[in-house]
Protein backbone atom coordinates (compact mmCIF):
# COMPACT_ATOMS: atom_id res chain seq x y z
CA UNK A 1 0.00 0.00 0.00
CA UNK A 2 1.37 3.55 -0.73
CA UNK A 3 1.85 6.19 1.79
CA UNK A 4 -0.18 8.12 0.47
CA UNK A 5 -3.49 5.27 0.72
CA UNK A 6 -2.04 4.76 4.25
CA UNK A 7 -2.36 8.50 5.33
CA UNK A 8 -5.71 7.98 4.45
CA UNK A 9 -6.59 5.29 5.98
CA UNK A 10 -5.78 6.97 9.56
CA UNK A 11 -7.35 9.76 8.99
CA UNK A 12 -10.57 7.75 8.04
CA UNK A 13 -10.26 5.90 11.29
CA UNK A 14 -9.70 9.22 12.70
CA UNK A 15 -12.65 10.45 11.54
CA UNK A 16 -14.52 7.57 12.16
CA UNK A 17 -13.39 7.21 16.28
CA UNK A 18 -14.43 10.99 16.62
CA UNK A 19 -17.90 10.24 15.71
CA UNK A 20 -17.96 7.29 18.55
CA UNK A 21 -16.16 9.28 20.89
CA UNK A 22 -19.04 11.88 20.32
CA UNK A 23 -21.73 9.13 20.75
CA UNK A 24 -20.46 7.91 23.76
CA UNK A 25 -19.69 11.69 25.24
CA UNK A 26 -22.96 12.71 24.40
CA UNK A 27 -24.77 9.74 26.13
CA UNK A 28 -22.81 10.16 29.56
CA UNK A 29 -23.91 13.82 29.31
CA UNK A 30 -27.48 12.14 29.06
CA UNK A 31 -27.29 10.60 32.39
CA UNK A 32 -28.99 11.70 34.62
CA UNK A 33 -26.16 12.19 37.29
CA UNK A 34 -24.42 15.01 39.56
CA UNK A 35 -22.35 16.84 36.85
CA UNK A 36 -19.20 16.50 38.96
CA UNK A 37 -19.27 12.70 38.07
CA UNK A 38 -20.18 13.03 34.49
CA UNK A 39 -16.80 15.59 34.32
CA UNK A 40 -14.90 12.65 35.69
CA UNK A 41 -16.38 10.26 33.31
CA UNK A 42 -15.41 12.40 30.68
CA UNK A 43 -12.14 13.12 31.66
CA UNK A 44 -11.54 8.88 32.06
CA UNK A 45 -13.45 8.93 28.19
CA UNK A 46 -10.82 11.26 26.88
CA UNK A 47 -7.66 9.45 28.32
CA UNK A 48 -9.20 5.94 27.08
CA UNK A 49 -9.69 7.68 23.94
CA UNK A 50 -6.24 9.04 23.26
CA UNK A 51 -4.90 5.24 24.59
CA UNK A 52 -7.02 3.42 22.11
CA UNK A 53 -6.20 5.78 19.49
CA UNK A 54 -2.28 5.47 20.08
CA UNK A 55 -2.62 2.00 20.02
CA UNK A 56 -5.05 1.32 16.66
CA UNK A 57 -2.74 3.62 14.75
CA UNK A 58 0.35 2.29 15.61
CA UNK A 59 -1.29 -1.29 14.51
CA UNK A 60 -2.06 0.01 11.57
CA UNK A 61 1.16 1.93 10.68
CA UNK A 62 2.33 -1.83 10.61
CA UNK A 63 -0.37 -3.30 8.52
CA UNK A 64 -0.94 -0.08 6.20
CA UNK A 65 2.30 0.21 5.16
CA UNK A 66 2.51 3.69 6.79
CA UNK A 67 5.61 2.83 8.15
CA UNK A 68 7.32 1.12 5.51
CA UNK A 69 6.31 4.60 3.13
CA UNK A 70 8.14 6.96 5.71
CA UNK A 71 11.27 5.08 5.24
CA UNK A 72 11.13 5.15 1.82
CA UNK A 73 10.19 8.28 1.58
CA UNK A 74 13.03 9.45 4.66
CA UNK A 75 15.62 7.19 2.81
CA UNK A 76 18.11 9.49 1.54
CA UNK A 77 18.31 10.83 5.47
CA UNK A 78 21.53 9.73 7.30
CA UNK A 79 21.32 6.12 8.93
CA UNK A 80 21.53 8.18 12.84
CA UNK A 81 18.67 10.23 11.48
CA UNK A 82 16.22 7.86 9.69
CA UNK A 83 14.93 5.96 12.30
CA UNK A 84 14.13 9.24 14.49
CA UNK A 85 12.49 10.95 11.77
CA UNK A 86 10.24 7.99 10.44
CA UNK A 87 9.03 7.73 14.25
CA UNK A 88 7.78 11.10 14.58
CA UNK A 89 6.42 10.86 11.21
CA UNK A 90 4.19 8.08 12.37
CA UNK A 91 3.24 9.51 15.67
CA UNK A 92 2.25 13.14 13.69
CA UNK A 93 0.25 11.87 10.57
CA UNK A 94 -0.74 8.24 12.20
CA UNK A 95 -1.91 8.46 15.56
CA UNK A 96 -2.09 12.74 15.97
CA UNK A 97 -5.32 12.77 13.38
CA UNK A 98 -7.07 10.26 16.09
CA UNK A 99 -5.55 11.94 19.28
CA UNK A 100 -7.18 15.19 17.97
CA UNK A 101 -10.41 13.60 17.16
CA UNK A 102 -10.53 12.35 20.38
CA UNK A 103 -10.06 15.99 22.12
CA UNK A 104 -12.70 17.87 19.60
CA UNK A 105 -15.03 15.11 20.22
CA UNK A 106 -14.86 15.32 24.11
CA UNK A 107 -14.42 19.10 24.17
CA UNK A 108 -18.48 20.80 24.10
CA UNK A 109 -19.45 18.30 26.56
CA UNK A 110 -16.56 18.50 28.57
CA UNK A 111 -17.36 22.70 28.31
CA UNK A 112 -21.33 21.91 28.75
CA UNK A 113 -20.63 20.09 32.47
CA UNK A 114 -17.19 22.51 33.42
CA UNK A 115 -19.12 25.90 32.16
CA UNK A 116 -16.44 26.59 29.48
CA UNK A 117 -17.01 28.90 26.49
CA UNK A 118 -14.04 26.64 24.33
CA UNK A 119 -14.01 26.47 20.35
CA UNK A 120 -12.59 24.02 18.19
CA UNK A 121 -10.10 26.10 16.96
CA UNK A 122 -8.46 26.55 20.87
CA UNK A 123 -8.85 22.71 21.23
CA UNK A 124 -7.25 22.44 17.83
CA UNK A 125 -3.91 24.46 18.98
CA UNK A 126 -3.78 23.29 22.50
CA UNK A 127 -3.24 19.49 21.06
CA UNK A 128 -1.80 19.88 18.02
CA UNK A 129 1.40 22.63 19.56
CA UNK A 130 1.33 20.28 22.81
CA UNK A 131 1.69 16.98 20.46
CA UNK A 132 4.48 18.47 18.10
CA UNK A 133 6.14 19.47 20.95
CA UNK A 134 6.52 16.16 22.75
CA UNK A 135 7.79 14.61 19.08
CA UNK A 136 10.41 17.23 18.69
CA UNK A 137 12.12 16.45 22.28
CA UNK A 138 11.81 12.74 22.13
CA UNK A 139 13.36 12.87 18.45
CA UNK A 140 15.97 15.49 20.07
CA UNK A 141 16.37 12.79 23.27
CA UNK A 142 16.84 9.81 20.36
CA UNK A 143 18.80 11.50 18.33
CA UNK A 144 21.38 12.53 20.95
CA UNK A 145 21.19 9.01 22.61
CA UNK A 146 21.92 7.28 18.47
CA UNK A 147 24.89 10.29 18.34
CA UNK A 148 26.57 9.94 21.78
CA UNK A 149 28.93 6.98 22.42
CA UNK A 150 27.51 4.13 24.04
CA UNK A 151 28.24 3.34 28.02
CA UNK A 152 28.72 5.85 30.59
CA UNK A 153 29.54 8.86 28.21
CA UNK A 154 25.66 8.46 26.85
CA UNK A 155 23.84 7.80 29.87
CA UNK A 156 25.62 11.00 31.89
CA UNK A 157 24.41 12.79 28.93
CA UNK A 158 21.25 11.61 28.76
CA UNK A 159 20.87 12.77 32.43
CA UNK A 160 22.25 16.20 31.69
CA UNK A 161 19.27 16.92 29.32
CA UNK A 162 16.73 15.49 31.36
CA UNK A 163 17.98 17.71 34.03
CA UNK A 164 18.23 20.65 31.93
CA UNK A 165 14.76 19.77 30.68
CA UNK A 166 13.01 19.53 34.27
CA UNK A 167 15.24 22.90 35.32
CA UNK A 168 13.69 24.66 32.06
CA UNK A 169 10.12 23.19 32.83
CA UNK A 170 8.61 26.93 33.90
CA UNK A 171 9.80 28.55 31.41
CA UNK A 172 8.18 25.97 28.70
CA UNK A 173 5.28 25.83 31.33
CA UNK A 174 4.58 29.47 30.72
CA UNK A 175 4.77 29.41 27.14
CA UNK A 176 3.07 26.16 26.54
CA UNK A 177 -0.13 27.05 28.58
CA UNK A 178 -0.53 30.54 27.35
CA UNK A 179 0.12 31.92 30.52
CA UNK A 180 0.69 35.79 31.27
CA UNK A 181 1.88 37.85 34.48
CA UNK A 182 -0.64 38.81 37.01
CA UNK A 183 -2.31 42.25 36.89
CA UNK A 184 -1.44 44.47 39.45
CA UNK A 185 -4.97 43.63 41.74
CA UNK A 186 -4.48 40.06 40.91
CA UNK A 187 -1.20 40.32 42.47
CA UNK A 188 -2.33 41.96 45.61
CA UNK A 189 -4.70 39.35 46.16
CA UNK A 190 -1.80 37.16 47.55
CA UNK A 191 0.99 39.18 47.98
CA UNK A 192 1.04 38.21 51.57
CA UNK A 193 1.51 34.74 50.89
CA UNK A 194 3.93 34.74 47.62
CA UNK A 195 7.64 34.88 49.06
CA UNK A 196 10.33 36.35 47.31
CA UNK A 197 12.31 33.76 44.59
CA UNK A 198 8.13 32.28 43.58
CA UNK A 199 7.03 33.95 40.63
CA UNK A 200 3.13 33.70 39.52
CA UNK A 201 1.58 33.09 36.23
CA UNK A 202 -1.70 32.74 35.41
CA UNK A 203 -3.10 30.46 33.05
CA UNK A 204 -5.89 30.50 29.97
CA UNK A 205 -8.55 28.83 31.90
CA UNK A 206 -9.41 26.39 28.81
CA UNK A 207 -6.54 24.75 28.92
CA UNK A 208 -6.95 21.28 30.68
CA UNK A 209 -4.41 21.40 33.40
CA UNK A 210 -4.72 21.62 37.32
CA UNK A 211 -6.54 24.79 38.64
CA UNK A 212 -3.58 25.57 40.76
CA UNK A 213 -0.05 24.17 40.06
CA UNK A 214 3.68 24.44 41.51
CA UNK A 215 6.91 23.79 38.94
CA UNK A 216 10.50 24.41 39.21
CA UNK A 217 13.29 23.12 41.15
CA UNK A 218 15.82 25.53 40.75
CA UNK A 219 16.27 28.08 43.30
CA UNK A 220 14.59 32.02 42.22
CA UNK A 221 12.96 30.00 39.45
CA UNK A 222 10.20 28.36 41.16
CA UNK A 223 6.66 29.21 39.61
CA UNK A 224 2.92 28.71 41.02
CA UNK A 225 0.69 28.41 38.42
CA UNK A 226 -3.27 29.61 38.56
CA UNK A 227 -5.94 29.57 36.42
CA UNK A 228 -7.79 33.04 35.67
CA UNK A 229 -11.01 31.17 37.22
CA UNK A 230 -9.41 31.09 40.46
CA UNK A 231 -9.47 34.64 40.75
CA UNK A 232 -12.76 34.80 39.84
CA UNK A 233 -14.38 31.85 41.95
CA UNK A 234 -12.02 32.35 45.59
CA UNK A 235 -12.87 34.99 48.30
CA UNK A 236 -9.22 36.71 48.79
CA UNK A 237 -8.52 34.81 51.69
CA UNK A 238 -9.13 31.71 49.96
CA UNK A 239 -7.11 32.32 47.49
CA UNK A 240 -4.35 33.27 49.60
CA UNK A 241 -4.70 29.74 50.94
CA UNK A 242 -4.76 28.15 47.53
CA UNK A 243 -1.34 30.06 46.68
CA UNK A 244 0.09 28.94 50.40
CA UNK A 245 -0.80 25.79 49.75
CA UNK A 246 1.17 25.76 46.11
CA UNK A 247 4.34 27.83 48.17
CA UNK A 248 4.15 24.79 50.92
CA UNK A 249 5.12 21.99 47.91
CA UNK A 250 8.38 24.50 46.84
CA UNK A 251 9.45 25.17 51.21
CA UNK A 252 9.22 21.51 51.20
CA UNK A 253 11.22 20.86 48.04
CA UNK A 254 7.91 18.47 47.43
CA UNK A 255 8.53 19.27 43.43
CA UNK A 256 12.20 18.10 43.47
CA UNK A 257 11.20 14.81 45.46
CA UNK A 258 8.72 14.04 42.96
CA UNK A 259 11.22 13.97 40.02
CA UNK A 260 13.88 12.59 42.31
CA UNK A 261 11.55 9.41 43.08
CA UNK A 262 10.98 8.82 39.31
CA UNK A 263 14.70 8.92 39.06
CA UNK A 264 15.13 6.00 41.23
CA UNK A 265 13.50 4.15 38.76
CA UNK A 266 14.49 5.39 35.57
CA UNK A 267 18.04 5.48 35.93
CA UNK A 268 18.73 1.51 37.30
CA UNK A 269 16.46 1.22 33.89
CA UNK A 270 19.13 3.62 31.71
CA UNK A 271 21.97 1.61 33.29
CA UNK A 272 20.45 -1.55 33.15
CA UNK A 273 19.53 -1.08 29.23
CA UNK A 274 22.97 0.71 28.10
CA UNK A 275 24.63 -2.38 29.53
CA UNK A 276 22.52 -5.14 28.56
CA UNK A 277 21.63 -6.49 32.17
CA UNK A 278 18.59 -8.19 31.34
CA UNK A 279 18.12 -9.49 34.42
CA UNK A 280 17.90 -5.40 36.31
CA UNK A 281 15.38 -4.33 33.29
CA UNK A 282 13.15 -7.42 34.09
CA UNK A 283 13.00 -6.80 37.31
CA UNK A 284 12.92 -3.30 37.37
CA UNK A 285 10.00 -4.05 35.01
CA UNK A 286 8.04 -6.23 37.37
CA UNK A 287 8.52 -3.23 40.27
CA UNK A 288 6.81 -0.63 37.77
CA UNK A 289 3.56 -1.06 38.96
CA UNK A 290 4.06 -1.14 42.96
CA UNK A 291 6.51 1.44 42.26
CA UNK A 292 3.93 3.80 40.69
CA UNK A 293 1.51 3.07 43.01
CA UNK A 294 4.10 4.07 45.85
CA UNK A 295 4.80 7.01 43.25
CA UNK A 296 1.48 8.56 43.77
CA UNK A 297 0.78 7.62 47.30
CA UNK A 298 3.75 9.74 48.29
CA UNK A 299 2.07 12.69 46.05
CA UNK A 300 -1.11 11.83 47.89
CA UNK A 301 1.20 12.61 51.42
CA UNK A 302 2.28 15.86 50.06
CA UNK A 303 -1.02 17.19 49.33
CA UNK A 304 -2.20 16.72 53.00
CA UNK A 305 1.34 18.86 54.20
CA UNK A 306 1.02 21.46 51.87
CA UNK A 307 -2.89 21.47 53.28
CA UNK A 308 -1.82 22.35 56.82
CA UNK A 309 0.74 24.68 55.65
CA UNK A 310 -1.90 26.44 54.02
CA UNK A 311 -4.20 26.75 57.06
CA UNK A 312 -1.52 27.78 59.16
CA UNK A 313 -0.03 30.90 56.44
CA UNK A 314 -3.98 31.75 56.42
CA UNK A 315 -6.10 29.75 58.12
CA UNK A 316 -8.05 26.48 58.20
CA UNK A 317 -11.69 27.83 57.08
CA UNK A 318 -10.04 29.17 54.47
CA UNK A 319 -8.34 25.99 52.98
CA UNK A 320 -11.67 24.30 53.62
CA UNK A 321 -13.86 26.45 52.19
CA UNK A 322 -11.80 26.72 49.02
CA UNK A 323 -11.59 23.09 48.41
CA UNK A 324 -15.06 22.94 48.70
CA UNK A 325 -15.72 25.89 46.33
CA UNK A 326 -13.24 24.13 43.54
CA UNK A 327 -14.85 20.75 43.74
CA UNK A 328 -18.39 22.27 43.78
CA UNK A 329 -17.39 24.17 40.52
CA UNK A 330 -16.09 20.72 39.03
CA UNK A 331 -12.14 22.68 39.24
CA UNK A 332 -11.14 19.80 41.33
CA UNK A 333 -12.44 16.36 41.44
CA UNK A 334 -13.04 13.41 43.91
CA UNK A 335 -11.48 10.56 42.86
CA UNK A 336 -14.00 7.44 41.88
CA UNK A 337 -13.02 3.78 42.00
CA UNK A 338 -10.13 1.84 43.72
CA UNK A 339 -7.99 1.96 40.57
CA UNK A 340 -8.75 6.02 40.31
CA UNK A 341 -7.84 6.61 43.98
CA UNK A 342 -4.50 4.17 43.64
CA UNK A 343 -3.29 6.08 40.79
CA UNK A 344 -4.29 9.80 41.09
CA UNK A 345 -1.95 11.96 42.27
CA UNK A 346 -4.76 14.36 44.79
CA UNK A 347 -6.89 12.33 47.78
CA UNK A 348 -10.36 12.60 47.81
CA UNK A 349 -11.87 16.30 48.86
CA UNK A 350 -12.83 14.69 51.71
CA UNK A 351 -10.16 13.32 52.77
CA UNK A 352 -8.43 16.46 52.65
CA UNK A 353 -10.94 18.26 54.78
CA UNK A 354 -10.55 15.04 57.32
CA UNK A 355 -7.05 15.37 57.42
CA UNK A 356 -6.89 19.29 58.11
CA UNK A 357 -9.40 18.74 61.41
CA UNK A 358 -6.65 15.60 62.43
CA UNK A 359 -3.62 17.64 64.35
CA UNK A 360 -0.37 16.54 63.13
CA UNK A 361 3.08 17.03 63.27
CA UNK A 362 4.34 17.80 59.70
Amino acid sequence: MSLVLGLLVHLLVAAGWYVAVRYVAARLLQQQVREPVTAVRLRHLRRLGYTVALVVNLFLASVAGTALGLQAFFADLPQVLAPVVVGAGVFVFAVLPSITATALAVAPYRGQVRHWVISAGFVLWWVVVRAIAVTVVIATIVTFVRVVPSGWPRIAGALAVVLLSVALSPLSLSVGLRTREPTTAERARISHVLPDGVRLRVVDPRTRVGCAFAAGVVPGFRYVFLTETVFELLSDDELAAVVAHEVSHHRRNHVAMRFGLVALLVVPMLVAVEFGLTDIVRLVGFGIVPYAVLWFWTLRRTEFVADRDAARAVSHDAMVRALEVLLDRKLIFEPTGTTTRLLDVHPAVSDRIDKLETPADT
